[in-house]
């Protein structure tokens, strides 16, 4: 993940991060841990935030390759442009 803050866009009432993928073993340590405290943190507060608008949330953390997770991102992406344009 490259620099978490202020990477967000809004689509009318929703609100979508903006998510870069970066291999971890091209990441020194030192970095990875900075980039891992910078999530959680942004985490924590979006949980709060979430926590007073809902009682359900979920959150799916995975190890996969790179490449499937591109996959993923695209596919929900092409789903929530096609639900938007419906609105």
């Amino acid at each position: 993940m490259k620099g978490i803050s202020g990477l967000f866009e809004i689509h009318g009432a929703t609100v979508v991060p903006i998510v870069s993928v970066i291999a971890p073993e091209k990441l020194s340590a030192s970095t990875r841990r900075r980039y891992e405290t910078q999530v959680q943190t942004r985490l924590q507060t979006t949980l709060a935030n979430l926590h007073q608008k809902s009682s359900e949330i979920e959150i799916l953390a995975v190890d996969l390759p790179k490449e499937t997770i591109l996959q993923f991102l695209s596919l929900e992406w092409m789903l929530m442009n096609r639900h938007l344009t419906q609105l």
